[in-house]
Order: structure tokens, then sequence, then C-alpha cells
């Protein structure tokens, strides 16, 4: 079958490079059978095609896949083509951040969260502003994954 599964984002995400919305993601960590992952949700929510060679035993086995706790996903802008790396992460059974970066197996640096949304990363001390609901976050200086612990 399939070589990747297509991923989504929510809320969708833009490219930094020139703020278009990367709407085509894939990823090689899951069960790459053309399955459609929505952020928030522990399943696939569909299929990509409509392949003639998948069986019904296939297609009922879709509401048990999941995916691993942390995995890779790729994209290339449609209108400055920048190759961009995310990486997903699970709590539980389902898919609930996302991080611009490549993160899989990294261990996680703590943050302090200042005033106004302001992060500051403990490896390097840069900071800048970020999502203040977000608990982990990638350092845009030395490329860190923060961490804001739960208080």
């Amino acid at each position: 079958m399939g070589l990747y599964d297509h991923y989504e984002p929510v809320p969708r995400v833009a490219c930094s490079g020139c703020g278009v919305p990367l709407t085509e993601w894939h990823g090689k960590d899951s069960q790459c059978c053309l399955v459609i992952w929505r952020q928030g949700s522990p399943s696939p929510v569909g299929v990509i095609g409509n392949e003639p060679d998948r069986s019904d035993q296939f297609l009922d086995s879709i509401p048990s896949m999941r995916l691993p706790s942390e995995f890779e996903i790729y994209s290339t802008c449609r209108q400055c083509n920048k190759e961009v790396v995310a990486t997903g992460f699970c709590a539980g059974d389902t898919w609930t951040v996302f991080a611009f970066g490549r993160h899989v197996g990294k261990s996680r640096i703590e943050a302090e969260l200042l005033d106004d949304g302001w992060r500051l990363c403990s490896n390097c001390n840069d900071a800048w502003k970020a999502d203040p609901l977000a608990t982990l976050a990638p350092c845009p200086n030395c490329e860190s994954l923060t961490s804001i612990s739960a208080t």
C-alpha cells in the first residue's frame, strides 16, 4: 500500500518563511498506509484515495490504529518551497502537541514563562514570544525543546 500517512495539525500552522498555511503534511513514523491523522483525534479520521486493494479488514482496523508517542512529520511550502520538519507528541492515545523541528527522542529543557507570553530557555538564556498555553516549544536560538512545568 502507501509509503506514508497524512497529518493535519489543528489549528493549521503557517510557513515561517512566507506565512502561507502549510497544508500537505506527511510522515512515516506510523502505519504508512495512507491514513489521515488529525491533531486531537486518537485514531485516523480517514484514508487518502480510493485504493481497490484495501480490504474490509483493513478499513475495520482504522479505529484501533494509534500513533507512537513521538513522531516526525514533513511539509513543503507551496509558496516559497521551504521544507519544514515538525514533531508531534501524544498524550495517552491522542496527538496533542505540535512543535517545529526534530525532537523525537530528545530530552526536554526547562523553560521559564515570563510576562506577556515570553519564554526563557534555560539552556541558552534566549527569550522569545511563545504561546503561553503551549507546554512544549522549540527554542529559536539553540533549537532545544523547552518545557513549561505545570504548577
